[in-house]
């Protein structure tokens, strides 16, 4: 809990101030959801719920500002590289450290930060990479067939439904009293 409490305030007030309330509160709960999405996708059996999906979500916002501005970045690119790097390797030693800790939904958390970040870009038309408008639209696609894949598969297909041992949409179990 420390973990999520010092990397949240850390990146998070810096990110909160850079984008706005309201697009900063739209990036953490979209990260959120999609995070967590992608973690009932890949074990339905798993209980694991929590903001650190989001958490990892600021990570792959961080990871998108710095593909899309490596070329203005000059040359703080080595410190910036050594300081995501040991934040990226922090990351993924915390997750792979305890059983309980949900990697998948972390994963899914970063590259939903990493998708919005990308979709919600507005750079300035000078400073765009050749590949941005690319970009821009590969982040769209992928986004939506995650959740619509995301959301099939929870809801309709799952093992048991989207909560296990309740029945599925289609089929809901009846409770025995």
């Amino acid at each position: 809990i420390f973990f999520n409490i010092f990397f949240q305030l850390r990146i998070g007030f810096g990110m909160e101030k850079q984008f706005g309330r309201r697009k900063f509160c739209l990036m953490y709960l979209f990260c959120g959801f999609l995070g967590n999405l992608l973690s009932v996708v890949a074990n339905p059996f798993k209980l694991a719920v929590g903001a650190s999906t989001s958490g990892f979500g600021l990570l792959g916002v961080w990871a998108a500002e710095v593909l899309l501005t490596w070329e203005l970045l000059g040359t703080s690119r080595s410190r910036l590289l050594m300081w995501f790097a040991f934040m990226l390797s922090s990351c993924v030693m915390m997750s792979t450290l305890s059983p309980s800790v949900d990697f998948m939904g972390h994963f899914g958390g970063a590259l939903a930060g990493f998708l919005l970040a990308i979709i919600l870009a507005d750079m300035q038309e000078e400073h765009r990479p050749s590949w941005y408008g690319r970009a821009k639209a590969s982040a769209k696609s992928t986004a939506a067939i995650l959740i619509l894949a995301g959301l099939l598969k929870a809801i309709t297909l799952g093992p048991d439904g989207p909560v296990p041992f309740c029945g599925s949409l289609f089929s809901p179990r009846v409770l025995p009293f």
